[in-house]
């Protein structure tokens, strides 16, 4: 469910996903490629079949991780929030969201699991997003950006009290 949904419980925009990492790689990659494995065809199967969708995958798996650390970190975030999720429309994905109780603060994240440092067009691309988020016109935009390989310069250059980074191998970066 996007987290914007106010009755959750009534939307219709709900996605179903399998809940068990397990489960979810063998239907993902095993079964798809059961006929080359049989054959052992391994290093097909790793370099054609699923490396080139590999840090896809485990970034989609990375994120709700991280949303569940999220909720158990009480004051390590700017505000206190209400709820906190993903959300998505027709024209937009955010990977990690949360809005205070009020509505006059969100936080807005994007969770990248790639081998190049997280550099300043994603912050940009950020808030291009927000700017199209319906209903945010007048509340404070924070901004947190959680990276496997870390952050160009002149991205951590503009971290400040809106713009959180968080190294996933480092912690987080001021």
């Amino acid at each position: 469910m996007p987290v914007t949904e106010k009755f959750p419980h009534k939307s219709k925009k709900g996605l179903y996903f399998i809940r068990d990492p397990f489960i979810n790689f063998w239907f993902r990659f095993v079964r798809q490629n059961l006929r080359h494995l049989e054959m052992e065809k391994i290093d097909f199967v790793w370099q054609e079949k699923l490396s080139p969708e590999f840090d896809y995958y485990v970034s989609r798996h990375c994120e709700k991780i991280i949303v569940d650390v999220l909720e158990t970190l009480t004051g390590t975030l700017p505000f206190d929030y209400e709820r906190l999720g993903r959300y998505w429309d027709k024209n937009i994905e955010i990977d990690i969201m949360a809005l205070d109780g009020e509505e006059k603060n969100v936080l807005l994240g994007e969770i990248k699991w790639q081998n190049s440092p997280m550099g300043i067009q994603a912050l940009r691309q950020l808030k291009e997003k927000a700017e199209k988020l319906k209903g945010l016109d007048d509340v404070h935009k924070h901004f947190l950006f959680i990276s496997k390989s870390g952050f160009t310069r002149s991205l951590q250059e503009m971290a400040d009290e809106s713009v959180l980074l968080f190294d996933l191998r480092k912690g987080p970066v001021y």
